[in-house]
């Protein structure tokens, strides 16, 4: 007997049923590939809410929903070319598909599923590839396991790093000597305040390194807000804050879900840089993961010192575009070929003057 076909129907994330979502969340719980909070169903949920054009396509087997596959429009030129980015497009640190570990699609059909003409992504992670989907390009994103807790991974990394640990120990205690005794707070209870500091602190981060602003635009700042009022079972969101005596010295925000805190937007004091706040945050992030029930910090995709100096486990990230031929296409082909020549023309004039 053939196997059935699949078919697929695409919603707004207010138009998924109640047995739909619940069937979305038991896939991200149930399977560790899917256990970041980036897969679950309330992370596309709050980039809709925040003003973006998000859709899902539902894919069924029989009647039965086999996976889900988030992604959002620009805007209505790219809605009406069927021309789709991942979900939250800079501010998500992972898309793909979400489903039943043994489903295989290939991206046109995923594309035709999903009636579109293609879809432009990167933080593609190489599990994947389990359905048939990959990208080029690949860039590494590091990870800390705690198999045995919290406790014992930070005693694991001062065991292999004894100048990192002692190090940290002797700016810990400067900062004590200094200012006070170190404060953590791991969740902060009533968050918007301390969100708003983080987002002007990484502003000013952004600007003093020259890098281009990842929260520029107003609707990442209402994503951000409303992922922080979220504690849901399997997903919420974390502002975390370390102080010493009373005064701030770093901050994090991230998203969490059953097992994963995944480490998404840091920002320390400047003028406490001398004592290390990032890495005296990061240390207390792994030593809260006992109280608070996660067994990951995921740090998302590149490579760096303070990421290498807590992680043990190591994956790959993909980028590309699938397309489907067709006017459509080929129509946001020609517009992306032109937008990027404009862009060229006029960082060339920026830099003439």
């Amino acid at each position: 007997m053939a196997e059935a076909k699949l078919s697929g129907r695409v919603v707004t994330p207010r138009e998924l049923s109640g047995s739909e979502r619940s069937r979305w969340q038991a896939l991200c719980d149930s399977d560790p590939v899917l256990e970041n909070p980036f897969y679950c169903v309330q992370f596309s949920e709050a980039v809709a809410d925040s003003g973006v054009d998000v859709r899902l396509c539902v894919i069924e087997r029989d009647g039965r929903a086999v996976g889900f596959f988030p992604f959002q429009f620009r805007n209505g030129l790219t809605r009406w070319l069927g021309a789709a980015e991942r979900v939250g497009e800079e501010m998500s640190d992972y898309c793909g598909l979400v489903a039943e570990s043994d489903l295989k699609i290939d991206a046109r059909t995923l594309l035709l599923l999903s009636q579109l003409s293609s879809f432009s992504f990167s933080h593609l992670d190489e599990t994947q590839n389990r359905h048939g989907l990959s990208g080029e390009r690949p860039e590494i994103g590091l990870l800390s396991r705690m198999e045995r807790g919290g406790a014992a991974y930070w005693q694991e990394i001062c065991a292999r790093d004894t100048v990192l640990a002692r190090d940290t120990r002797r700016r810990a205690r400067g900062l004590t000597e200094k200012l006070g005794p170190l404060r953590f707070e791991f969740r902060e209870l009533n968050p918007h305040a301390a969100l708003e500091r983080l987002i002007n602190a990484k502003r000013e981060q952004y600007a003093r390194t020259k890098a281009p602003d990842a929260l520029a635009e107003t609707w990442k700042h209402k994503l951000l807000h409303r992922l922080a009022d979220m504690d849901e079972p399997g997903f919420s969101g974390v502002l975390s804050t370390l102080y010493a005596g009373n005064t701030w010295l770093a901050s994090h925000f991230g998203i969490r879900s059953r097992t994963v805190l995944h480490h998404w937007f840091p920002v320390y004091n400047a003028e406490m840089s001398r004592y290390a706040p990032g890495r005296l945050l990061n240390r207390c992030l792994v030593e809260a993961a006992d109280a608070h029930h996660f067994s990951v910090i995921d740090f998302g995709a590149g490579d760096s010192t303070a990421k290498r100096d807590f992680a043990n486990a190591s994956h790959n990230f993909t980028r590309g575009r699938w397309q489907r031929p067709g006017p459509r296409s080929l129509g946001f082909g020609l517009a992306m070929s032109a937008k990027w020549r404009l862009d060229s023309w006029r960082a060339r004039r920026s830099s003439e003057h």
